[in-house]
């Protein structure tokens, strides 16, 4: 696929979220009795769904990493979430909240977390395959962080839309390293479920975060993990850089 296409799908898929979005806020009252969180988990299953159909329709599974073939020496890679998500979990899980919201919170971070590693792992990884591997997992991370973009919909402070994006895109290159030596998007997607309930579920997570701490303490505390997750991606974008140093499987799938 050249790149002018590949460009033109990413785009098109941008278009096509934002229109979903757009569409499930006009429908909002109809699910009015439903809470917030309830509402993003319809709102993350109808559009999961949907791309799957499209990559099954297509025939695109394989190519987007829809195997049972997982490459378990890539998990490694992913310590800096490991670490996040450890810090965070030792201040205990959220007592507060209900075990249906729980339910429903881990129902949404399934997904969720499914159809971005679909989207940005999957097709992204797929039409840029004629790129290198860096400018892969680069322009997969950058689309990952500009998928938050949507947030500024959500009534959430700019500025900390803007630093979960600078966060988000650093997460997005070192999830992108790790598929690139995978055959499969199942370890990202299961590292991206584990991550996101303990940071949503947990006390110190981000919920709890937004709720009791001021915005400037949230968009610093999201800046500097976000710094210290990207100098882990800039080294991996220099080790994926490096032709004698890399070997992705992906290159010898079907690029059909």
């Amino acid at each position: 696929m050249t790149i002018k296409k590949a460009s033109l799908c990413l785009f098109s898929l941008f278009l096509a979220m934002f229109l979903f979005n757009e569409a499930m806020s006009l429908v909002k009252p109809v699910f009015e009795p439903v809470t917030q969180m309830g509402f993003l988990m319809i709102n993350k299953t109808i559009f999961a769904i949907g791309l799957l159909i499209v990559v099954y329709a297509l025939r695109l599974q394989r190519q987007c990493g829809l195997v049972f073939k997982a490459n378990w020496r890539t998990l490694p890679f992913y310590w800096p979430m490991a670490l996040i998500a450890g810090l965070t979990l030792a201040s205990g899980i959220n007592t507060d909240t209900s075990g249906s919201m729980l339910a429903i919170i881990l129902v949404t971070v399934i997904v969720g977390s499914f159809g971005e590693e679909l989207m940005f792992r999957g097709l992204v990884f797929h039409w840029f395959r004629d790129l290198s591997v860096r400018k892969q997992i680069l322009i997969s991370a950058l689309g990952f962080g500009g998928l938050h973009l949507l947030g500024l919909r959500s009534g959430i402070e700019p500025a900390v839309i803007f630093a979960q994006i600078y966060l988000a895109a650093s997460f997005g290159i070192i999830f992108g390293y790790a598929r690139a030596r995978d055959y499969s998007i199942m370890i990202p997607i299961l590292v991206h479920i584990v991550f996101n309930f303990i940071t949503l579920g947990s006390k110190g997570g981000v919920a709890e975060a937004a709720s009791s701490g001021s915005t400037e303490q949230v968009v610093i505390g999201i800046l500097a993990v976000g710094t210290f997750t990207w100098a882990w991606g800039v080294f991996l974008l220099w080790k994926a850089g490096k032709k004698s140093d890399f070997a992705s499987p992906l290159s010898s799938m079907s690029t059909i």
